[in-house]
């Protein structure tokens, strides 16, 4: 017993001195990337073509880079902030989402929405957009030409739907998913991006879950308790 007590604190030791070191060296290569993408934007202006035509597949690496730092930062963290509830428009939020992945919404991709006009939630508006977010890019960049972000309330609960036209995620995705490391969808994705939304989903008092995925698309669901205002 005292073996084992002591093999604890020595695990938890080591993690609180890898937790500090992953906080340091992304803050660090961070400002690296940051650096980088200025160069990159740079070079958009470039008179050789040939680095022109470069330029979006290296703006592309260099964002991956950026998310992946951010998602490890976050998930090293004790957890998730505490929530601070609003009430605010969710076509709004949606829009604000489209927004901020238009240059996933290349021609013939589109993010819809279905829900009442002036449907109004009461959550955490910073959280909830960025677990939006999350499940549209990664449909987007699985292959999905089109996003619908459905919102109803039911039996004194919000559910939010996000559902593409993508191929599906793959059985061992789904079998590992919203855990770190081992639920990505995609090649190099480490699968944080997911189990960080659930977690933001969970401290505001709701659930994310996958509803349904096959060959013709995938759905996840979002439910929170319907606050007042």
């Amino acid at each position: 017993m005292r073996a084992e007590v002591r093999r604890s604190l020595r695990q938890k030791e080591r993690l609180a001195a890898l937790g500090t070191a992953v906080n340091k060296i992304n803050h660090d290569l961070r400002g690296i990337l940051s650096t980088a993408r200025l160069v990159a934007d740079r070079l958009t202006g470039s008179g050789d073509p040939d680095v022109r035509k470069a330029v979006p597949s290296l703006e592309k690496a260099l964002d991956r880079a950026v998310d992946l730092c951010s998602d490890i930062l976050n998930f090293t963290r004790e957890g998730p902030p505490r929530p601070e509830l609003t009430q605010f428009p969710f076509d709004e939020l949606v829009l604000e989402v489209k927004e901020s992945l238009l240059r996933h919404l290349t021609e013939g991709k589109a993010l819809e929405t279905e829900m009442a006009a002036g449907f109004a939630i009461t959550a955490d508006r910073g959280q909830l957009f960025r677990v939006i977010r999350n499940l549209g890019e990664n449909a987007l960049q699985m292959g999905a030409s089109r996003v619908t972000i459905r919102a109803q309330r039911r039996d004194e609960k919000i559910e939010i739907e996000v559902v593409d036209d993508g191929p599906g995620l793959p059985p061992k995705a789904v079998e590992n998913l919203f855990r770190p490391f081992r639920g990505s969808a995609r090649a190099g994705g480490t699968g944080l991006g997911l189990a960080i939304a659930r977690e933001l989903i969970r401290v505001q008092g709701g659930d994310l879950r996958l509803a349904e995925s096959s060959g013709s698309g995938a759905r996840f669901a979002i439910e929170l308790p319907d606050r007042p205002a």
